[in-house]
């Protein structure tokens, strides 16, 4: 992230990843509670299959976002970057 931003915004990109990270992380989580809500009809006990439907749904979201997210992004100018993790 650092190859494609100049110096003057570098603080200001950095705090929105941070932000954005955050985000993610506590819709995540309520994406979950809300997923074992609808299918345990309110209860708050976790059964085998609501599970498998959690665990269905994060690999499923992974997996479009390592296909989709490489696509909407610009490439840094140094060629020393990284390449994805996905």
């Amino acid at each position: 992230m650092a190859d494609s931003i100049n110096d003057k915004q570098r603080g200001l990109a950095f705090g929105v990843h941070r932000a954005g990270d955050t985000a993610g992380a506590f819709l995540g989580v309520l994406i979950a509670a809300l997923i074992v809500w609808l299918t345990e009809r309110g209860a708050t006990e976790l059964t085998r299959p609501t599970f498998q439907i959690l665990v269905l749904v994060s690999i499923v979201r992974r997996y479009w976002q390592c296909w989709f997210w490489p696509w909407g992004q610009r490439k840094p100018a140094s060629r020393n970057s990284r390449r994805s993790r996905c």
